[in-house]
């Protein structure tokens, strides 16, 4: 993720529309089916990096592996856990599971 904050706002924006589809017959209720799908795209990819993050920690404390090539990888995921607590500070940690459990 890049631009965290900014897909937070975007997100939050697009979720102050729902009071659109009170307008709508439930089938066609465009932004709440589109929240949903949103939502579950951003914890797909929240739960990711977490998974990505903890392999790198695995691997700094592993004997048996290579710390450098840890280090090497975790410097790659460090930004992008930065844009994902930028985005969470927006739309609120709480909805968003994975990352609401610390590294």
């Amino acid at each position: 993720m890049t631009r965290g904050r900014d897909h937070g706002k975007a997100l939050a924006s697009f979720e102050e529309c729902a009071w659109f589809d009170g307008f709508l017959s439930p089938e066609y209720c465009f932004v709440a089916t589109c929240t949903i799908k949103l939502r579950r795209t951003y914890k797909d990819r929240i739960a990711q990096a977490k998974r990505e993050a903890n392999k790198c920690f695995s691997g700094l404390f592993d004997d048996s592996k290579n710390s450098f090539n840890a280090l090497c990888a975790l410097k790659l995921i460090l930004p992008e856990l930065h844009e994902i607590a930028e985005f969470g500070s927006v739309v609120g940690n709480d909805k968003l599971l994975p990352m609401s459990n610390p590294l």
